[in-house]
């Protein structure tokens, strides 16, 4: 995991508008930086299904219930509309085996008051892309892209002073929902001290708090741009070992009515090289499928979210889904559950629950002790 720096937030506010979301954070100056990130709770997500229900602005976090900075980052989308999903691997700490964006908390406390910064350094440092004949790099257009860019090849095992580059033209598409920044704990009268607005498609889960990702419309079909994993851990000498995870291919039609524990198979598979001192190259590998991960569609919370708002995993309600369940003995199962039957029991059905399904039930599980989900 690359360098943390994140900061709580104890005073922030969410409402509802007439075309999406608008959140408003409070960072004291004096915040202290933390180096490891912690976990939300159902305080946040609550706070959201309100705002939903009745439009109004409702408290976001407290002194009784911290937030963390937000965080932020891409999805990327081929020219074809299909989407390269990166799969991390079952020795994660999060979503385990699990399809991620390319997404993170911020490294310092500059990235707290500028979250389009962090799109740009998340959604290319943790995928980059070369050419089928390895000889050329892309470049995405934004300058802070193509720094992460260029030193995630580097770290990769590339090399890059005797390849071309090539810029990629991005068409980068980043919702409705706005978020503001105000360095402080009051309203600020001086306006160089409110930052924003940022906007991106928002999502709220105990993992992230509040989350920014941005569309990246890349110009290219699958053929022409080879993806890499550029994510990586610092070891305890300091040195910055690639995770060399794949990346899933999916179509856009596949993922259409999606449902949480089945088996969709990508139409692609890149693995990543996953230690610097090997070559660095790249195998496709089709009809492949690991013994203990297999093609189960696992996504995380912002992935299902974005995915969501903007269509592409467009499915009813009364649908089931599988999800770990955790029993008072203490073992764990996967269980088929109904949605909507499951709030109608809680009493919190409401139409207006979807574009958040994810979230709203994986916290009416964590309320009567069955949620056993990474």
């Amino acid at each position: 995991m690359p360098e943390i720096g994140v900061g709580k937030v104890y005073k922030s506010y969410i409402q509802k508008t007439s075309d999406g979301l608008d959140v408003i954070l409070y960072i004291p100056e004096d915040a202290e930086e933390l180096s490891k990130p912690f976990r939300c709770d159902d305080y946040q997500v609550n706070a959201l299904v309100q705002t939903l229900k009745n439009g109004y602005k409702e408290q976001l976090s407290n002194e009784q219930h911290p937030m963390i900075t937000a965080s932020g980052g891409m999805l990327h989308q081929y020219a074809d509309d299909s989407w390269p999903l990166t799969r991390k691997d079952l020795g994660s700490p999060r979503d385990k085996g699990g399809q991620v964006p390319l997404n993170g908390f911020a490294p310092s406390r500059e990235y707290w008051f500028n979250i389009h910064n962090l799109q740009m350094l998340e959604g290319h440092e943790e995928r980059f892309y070369v050419s089928p004949d390895g000889k050329t790099l892309w470049l995405p257009p934004d300058p802070i892209g193509t720094h992460f860019t260029t030193e995630a090849a580097k770290r990769v095992g590339l090399d890059v002073n005797n390849m071309k580059t090539e810029v990629l033209p991005v068409e980068y598409e980043f919702g409705k929902d706005r978020l503001y920044v105000v360095k402080g704990s009051d309203d600020a009268d001086d306006m160089s001290n409110v930052y924003g607005p940022f906007f991106g498609y928002g999502s709220i889960s105990d993992k992230t708090g509040f989350n920014k990702i941005a569309i990246a419309h890349l110009s290219r079909d699958p053929e022409d741009l080879v993806p890499y994993d550029g994510e990586y851990f610092v070891d305890k000498e300091g040195r910055k070992i690639p995770l060399g995870r794949e990346v899933l291919i999916y179509s856009d039609e596949s993922l259409r009515n999606a449902v949480y524990g089945d088996r969709i198979e990508p139409l692609i598979v890149w693995e990543s090289p996953g230690d610097k001192n090997k070559i660095a190259s790249q195998r496709q590998v089709q009809e492949y499928e690991p013994g203990d991960l297999p093609y189960i569609w696992k996504p995380c919370s912002v992935v299902q979210w974005t995915l969501g708002a903007i269509g592409t995993i467009n499915r009813p309600w009364n649908s089931k889904r599988s999800v770990a369940i955790r029993y008072p003995e203490g073992d764990t199962a996967i269980e088929l559950i109904d949605e909507k039957q499951l709030l109608h029991e809680l009493g919190i059905y409401s139409e207006a629950y979807c574009p958040i399904r994810n979230e709203i039930i994986n916290s009416a599980l964590r309320k009567i002790g069955r949620y056993d989900q990474d």
